[in-house]
């Protein structure tokens, strides 16, 4: 009689966590089969038979130096190209700072990390509020050159501070700059 209740806890254990795995699952499982309308409708789409003149092939190298050239020659291009890569540059700073400002300075952890990115989010819908008066006040150019200062201020006080409040301050002030350069 006792193995037999050994046995049927046993059973109930790995139902329970049969059941706790279906659960995590579900959402992907639903992910999945809600990709396949997608594919159902690409397989049947027909694009309509292409009319017009074809122009010809052009080989990798040469259509790459056209837009190297095309960049080079066109203004406002290459000043959207120097925006993102000054942007992207001082960003990733303090995106790598920051799992590593959670776990080793704050002595947090994952729960920590997902509060500040969580205050990154929240200030940065905050700060899209503010995007109409500061496009008709400062112009693209200068809303960028503040959104870089204003990477290297989260930056600086992430690393050399140790306290919870700076950090909440810091990601707040990343997510405020953050939403200035998305719609510039």
């Amino acid at each position: 009689m006792n193995s037999a209740g050994v046995k049927s806890a046993g059973v109930v254990r790995a139902r329970r966590r049969a059941d706790g795995a279906l659960r995590i699952a579900a959402p992907f499982w639903v992910n999945a089969v809600s990709n396949f309308g997608v594919i159902g409708a690409l397989m049947r789409w027909r694009s309509a038979p292409h009319q017009g003149p074809q122009l010809a092939r052009e080989r990798f190298l040469s259509a790459l130096r056209t837009g190297l050239r095309h960049s080079r020659n066109n203004r406002q291009l290459r000043a959207a190209l120097i925006r993102a890569v000054g942007f992207f540059f001082f960003a990733s700073c303090f995106w790598a700072l920051l799992p590593l400002v959670a776990r080793d300075r704050l002595r947090g952890g994952a729960t920590l990390y997902g509060i500040l990115l969580g205050t990154i989010g929240a200030a940065s819908v905050a700060g899209v509020f503010a995007l109409p008066w500061l496009k008709a006040t400062l112009g693209p150019n200068r809303i960028v050159a503040r959104r870089v200062r204003g990477d290297g201020a989260c930056a600086d006080p992430l690393w050399h501070r140790t306290k919870s409040a700076t950090a909440f301050a810091a990601s707040a002030l990343a997510g405020v700059a953050g939403s200035r350069y998305s719609r510039t």
